[in-house]
């Protein structure tokens, strides 16, 4: 079975528990409830889904660069991952400018 990485973000800690305790005792799903990031007070949430992310999820899923970003999972995960949020955020993908050379 295939597993997909995404990011959450909740209003609260008890709304993002509540969407995890939906899920069942049984779930087979990675949850790290990573919390308040930075000054944010929406409480961030990543899950390694066991197949294709819970669409119930979605109204709460956020995309971000990835540079320096926790993604955790196999690379083929990762690779999924990064690829997905570039097709939905070039912007967060630009390309390198290229600096002229200094001439003497």
């Amino acid at each position: 079975m295939s597993k997909t990485l995404r990011k959450y973000e909740f209003k609260s800690m008890a709304a993002a528990q509540n969407a995890v305790d939906k899920l069942g005792e049984e779930h087979q799903h990675n949850i790290v409830m990573i919390g308040n990031i930075g000054e944010s007070t929406k409480y961030s949430v990543d899950v390694l889904w066991h197949g294709e992310p819970n669409a119930s999820w979605d109204a709460n899923m956020i995309w971000c660069a990835p540079m320096g970003v926790l993604i955790m999972g196999a690379s083929d995960v990762e690779r999924e991952w990064i690829e997905t949020c570039k097709r939905k955020h070039p912007e967060f993908f630009p390309e390198p400018i290229e600096e002229e050379d200094e001439k003497d």
